[in-house]
């Protein structure tokens, strides 16, 4: 973290003081326009503030949750301005809330806002106001969180003091307010976890579970316990069934020595974060201390870096915490106590106030927060900044990217490398005087976990691109370590993503016939699939239906109602694991038309003249037929006789395969050798240009079966034209067949 920033907000009168912190928030790669947020209890509706972080116009949905009601209002934000006032006032959740909230309300009051802008481009805050005596106010916060940066269904409070915890107030007593802004039921639970004696792991206690319906909120009581200690010996979890954000929780702390509620800054139980760093500052008074809390969330003990600077680091120390246990460090203890660092240095009296810098060693197993207290008049305040900590402060760098493969594909994830110290103290918590890249290397493990669908992790070097290899469809989070074996407890991340897309195999084209078909044409397709899954298709309309919507294969067959208008207009995917594959695109094909060629007149001995008549067939996007198929003709009509008292006759219409995708229709004379009619009338000769013409008769051309007039009816193109029709003229002359 190289800054940040936070606000606190103060609000004073005869009888109350109240402390509001709000943290700081940084939209990332993963943010969603969706900001959600729960309320501690208080009288009416909490005002919030909107920021636009753009300078364009954005359309607003905020939606109110209030017990078992739900109601929305619409806002447009312009850009680069802020809305501030108390949602839904124009809805009927108003007059409920006038009527039923009293001074101890029974609902808390969640607050969902959804932007029609992209990721990032506003924040939020509120607060709730509660009267507590003679016109006397009391304030809490009411942070929002980005469900699209949450990365489980868990939210740890770190450091909560089980006599605080569980003790009455003039609030009341403490309380844990819950929200389910999903669209199904949530399973919830509320956990304290208790340290042990000596190294032993902490102890788990289950204080509440629950059931909330979709987009109900509730409050938690917590009951009083028979514990005496004031330290903060513990840490509470609230966890929830659902994905992660579609649960918020919010905790209110109350001491009979305020009149308020001590908020703690919740954190997503597996967030990269590791670290955080802060201003801190003892007041005069004897009972002025600031604390810093740390609560090791993971199965095994850690030792957390912690260092205390003001104008140079003064006092730095491996703290050790057993699993699951929660820790806290007096900055007041460590000056009367003259506790010695792990350098032997101890704090001066002299020192009031700088910056306490911490981290745990690996992602998502620390959490930890900086409680500042005064005596004259009594308060409590919490701060939370939290961030990713590199290694040996400042020293260490990783990048990595997103990768997106398909599977049996490969890319480059991205390089993992290091400035290691050549000389200076890696815990004096600023730059070595001397550094370079690349050196000791010795000195440098790195660590990597996630590979299940990518494979390739293990080529993870110092300096070298790590290559990756789609094995199985389905999303990585790739986490590296970095530590430096020099400086124990000094340790850098990076996280990287790979979707490991699935792959789709089949044939391409999809034909359609009527109904028929031929060999070498597919009038069905069976997709497969790497992996079972969600199948879809995209089209324009109705060219084609699926078997099936799940598994590992479905068959796609065509509709016959719609074609495709140009290649790889219909796009099948499969989603695996939450990631789709690259859409696989078809074709849904028809024979459409007989593209004329050429026409060969030849004279012959039997029948006077042979003229063949040959075409190409395309379908409907003009692309030639891949293969031979079975095709006929089709005489929709009499004879028509053009000669006067010509005998000539047609033969039946017959069913043939095509060469290729040449359809050839042959026209011949009359067999000069069989007349049982008499002679023929005219007498068929060999002469191309002789215009007499003898009879004619309607022809139509069906693509797909040999079967006469079934498969596809076809357009032909009439010979020396540039018309296409699917019923043309067969017309013999005296001395050559054509098509008109």
């Amino acid at each position: 973290m190289t800054a940040a920033a936070q606000l606190s907000i103060s609000y004073k009168d005869e009888q109350s003081t109240s402390f509001i912190d709000e943290e700081f928030g940084m939209p990332g790669s993963h943010s969603s326009p969706v900001l959600r947020g729960i309320g501690l209890p208080g009288q009416g509706r909490p005002v919030i503030g909107i920021a636009s972080t753009t300078d364009h116009v954005q359309h607003l949905t905020v939606k109110c949750f209030w017990g078992d009601r739900v109601e929305r209002e619409a806002l447009e934000l312009m850009g680069d301005h802020t809305w501030i006032g108390a949602p839904c006032q124009a809805s009927q959740l108003e007059e409920s809330l006038n009527r039923n909230l009293a001074d101890t309300p029974s609902k808390a009051f969640g607050i969902e806002i959804t932007s029609d802008g992209p990721a990032g481009s506003f924040s939020a805050f509120g607060m709730t106001t509660k009267t507590i005596s003679r016109g006397s106010s009391i304030y809490a916060g009411l942070p929002f969180i980005d469900p699209g940066m949450m990365k489980s269904g868990a939210t740890v409070f770190p450091g909560v003091s089980s006599a605080t915890l569980f003790e009455k107030s003039g609030v009341g007593p403490s309380v844990v307010t819950v929200a389910n802004f999903a669209n199904r039921p949530a399973s919830v639970h509320v956990e304290y976890i208790s340290n042990s004696s000596g190294n032993d792991a902490g102890k788990t206690e289950t204080i509440k579970q629950l059931q909330l319906a979709p987009g109900q909120t509730e409050i938690v009581q917590l009951i009083p316990h028979q514990r005496s200690t004031s330290n903060m010996d513990g840490s509470l979890i609230v966890g929830s069934s659902l994905l992660p954000g579609d649960v918020v929780a919010n905790i209110g702390l109350a001491s009979s020595k305020f009149s308020g509620y001590l908020g703690i800054e919740g954190h997503d139980a597996t967030t990269l974060e590791n670290g955080g760093k802060h201003p801190w500052q003892l007041g005069s008074e004897k009972g002025d201390d600031a604390t810093l809390i740390l609560f090791n969330n993971s199965p095994d003990k850690q030792y957390f870096p912690v260092t205390i600077s003001s104008s140079s680091p003064l006092w730095t120390k491996q703290v050790e915490i057993p699993a699951m246990s929660t820790r806290e460090i007096s900055f007041r203890k460590l000056v009367e106590k003259g506790t010695p660092d792990d350098k032997g240095r101890r704090l001066s009296a002299e020192v009031r106030s700088g910056t306490v810098t911490w981290h745990a060693p690996k992602p998502h197993s620390g959490r930890g927060r900086l409680v500042e207290r005064s005596t004259a008049p009594f308060s409590e305040r919490s701060f939370s900044c939290v961030g990713q900590e590199t290694l040996c402060t400042y020293m260490g760098s990783l990048w990595v990217d997103t990768v997106n493969i398909a599977v049996g594909g490969q890319d480059y994830l991205g390089y993992a490398y290091s400035n290691t110290c050549q000389s200076g103290d890696p815990y004096s918590g600023s730059p070595c005087g001397d550094f370079d890249m690349g050196v000791e290397y010795d000195n440098i493990a790195v660590n990597w976990s996630g590979c299940n669908h990518a494979s390739g992790c293990s080529s993870w070097g110092m300096d070298n691109p790590v290559l990756l290899h789609g094995s199985s469809p389905g999303h990585d989070d790739i986490f590296v370590q970095m530590q430096d074996l020099s400086a124990p407890g000094c340790y850098a991340y990076a996280q990287g993503y790979a979707n490991v897309k699935p792959t789709i195999t089949g044939d391409q084209n999809l034909w359609y016939f009527n109904g028929y078909s031929p060999s070498n044409y597919s009038t069905s397709i069976t997709l497969n699939g790497n992996g079972s899954g969600t199948w879809s298709v995209s089209q324009a309309d109705s060219k084609v239906q699926l078997s099936t919507t799940s598994g590992s294969s479905t068959t796609v067959t065509p509709t016959g109602s719609y074609f495709s208008t140009s290649n790889g207009d219909v796009s099948i995917t499969l989603t695996v694991d939450g990631v789709t594959s690259d859409p696989f695109t078809l074709t849904v094909r028809r024979p459409d038309r007989a593209v004329y060629g050429y026409t060969s007149d030849t004279c012959d001995a039997t029948f006077g003249f042979i003229s063949a008549i040959s075409y190409a067939l395309q379908d409907q996007v003009h692309d030639p037929l891949p293969n031979s198929i079975d095709a006929n003709e089709y005489f929709s009509s009499g004879i028509t006789a053009d000669y006067g008292g010509t005998n000539w006759v047609f033969t039946n219409p017959n069913g043939y395969q095509t060469s290729g995708n040449t359809l050839t229709d042959l026209i011949s004379g009359m067999n000069l050798n069989y007349a049982p009619y008499g002679p023929w009338n005219p007498t068929p000769n060999c002469n191309a240009s002789d215009p007499t013409k003898v009879h004619h008769r309607s022809q139509q051309f069906y693509v797909g079966s040999q079967a006469v007039g079934t498969g596809t009816l076809i357009d032909a193109q009439i010979p020396g034209t540039a018309t296409f029709t699917n019923t043309h003229q067969i017309q013999r002359y005296i001395g050559h067949g054509t098509h008109e």
